[in-house]
């Protein structure tokens, strides 16, 4: 192979490389996003079955970071993306206490996405022994950072279910 076919096909690489890395980085996004969305989600489940089965309020809170177990009273500029913890909430309180509550799930941090509550609770969702929920319906909005138009609304009802829609979209009975 000579020095001109090496550099050639160097320069193809490098051109199907270069169009080859916008899709990837949509991709990334596209995954970080299913992430969160599945998290956030599988822990809300997870919340409401455990109050069903313990027969007491089980809350999920939005925490400060992966070590904390101190429940947040406000969203904060990134919401639930800096982790949050599900526990049983033993005595009742709504605040977490290693000494009498249960910690029943912790999630970390979700890089590359942001929520945003749009109604209802903002940083504690309680889940009474019923299933219901103890607030009011409530929506989030989860975001890519790395693209504004990839988001996806997770829309809460009273009686504890959940449904997520795309960001276009508003949740029923909204």
């Amino acid at each position: 192979m000579t020095m001109i076919e090496l550099m050639v096909t160097i320069a193809i690489l490098a051109i199907l490389l270069g169009l080859a890395a916008p899709s990837m980085t949509r991709f990334a996004a596209q995954w970080r996003m299913s992430n969160a969305v599945n998290a956030f989600t599988g822990s809300l489940r997870t919340a409401r079955a455990e109050a069903i089965a313990r027969a007491k309020p089980v809350v999920m809170c939005r925490v400060s970071s992966a070590s904390s177990t101190a429940c947040q009273t406000s969203e904060g500029t990134t919401g639930y993306a800096t982790g949050w913890i599900v526990f049983a909430d033993n005595n009742g309180n709504g605040s977490y206490n290693s000494g009498t509550d249960e910690l029943l799930l912790r999630q970390d941090t979700q890089s590359g996405v942001t929520f945003q509550a749009t109604g209802g609770s903002y940083s504690k969702l309680t889940f009474q022994p019923n299933g219901l929920m103890g607030s009011t319906p409530a929506s989030y909005n989860i975001q890519s950072t790395f693209d504004n138009n990839m988001e996806k609304v997770v829309c809460l009802s009273k009686p504890g279910r959940m449904l997520v829609i795309d960001g276009t979209q508003s949740c029923p009975g909204a």
